[in-house]
């Protein structure tokens, strides 16, 4: 794959009265090194925060890593749950993150991501979700 790429992030909560579907379109910058793949791009949140974001993903484990405003770090292991703080404007929520299924897809010129998980927050369940990522060459 090129060194510049396009991340395209798009993700649904499934909640029992609606679906809250996300997507991000953005330009990045992709690399490997030592077996890992490294994705950086940027992302200006629907608050107006802009994050300096990098998803650094191997066979097992996807991290998908956001500076700015409001850091956060949420991992991804296949049939394992990992808590972390996630900081809000509102503060700091503990986020539990149930990975059901993770499936990453590489070719020549795309890498897609896709990820099925419940999330808990204050170790409550608050609901399933479901995103995938897209990474192509750009021209």
């Amino acid at each position: 794959m090129k060194k510049d790429v396009i991340v395209e992030v798009s993700g649904i909560q499934i909640l029992t009265e609606t679906n809250d579907p996300v997507e991000i379109v953005s330009n990045g910058i992709y690399h490997k090194k030592n077996g890992k793949i490294y994705v950086n791009y940027n992302e200006i949140s629907s608050d107006g925060y802009r994050y300096d974001c990098m998803i650094k993903a191997s066979d097992s484990t996807v991290e998908i890593i956001r500076k700015g405003a409001f850091n956060s770090c949420l991992v991804f292991r296949k049939d394992r749950c990992c808590m972390t703080p996630y900081n809000t404007p509102f503060g700091t929520l503990m986020v539990g993150i149930n990975t059901k299924d993770l499936i990453i897809l590489e070719d020549k010129d795309i890498l897609i991501i896709k990820i099925n998980y419940s999330l808990d927050i204050n170790y409550d369940h608050v609901s399933d979700c479901c995103v995938e990522i897209k990474i192509s060459s750009a021209n």
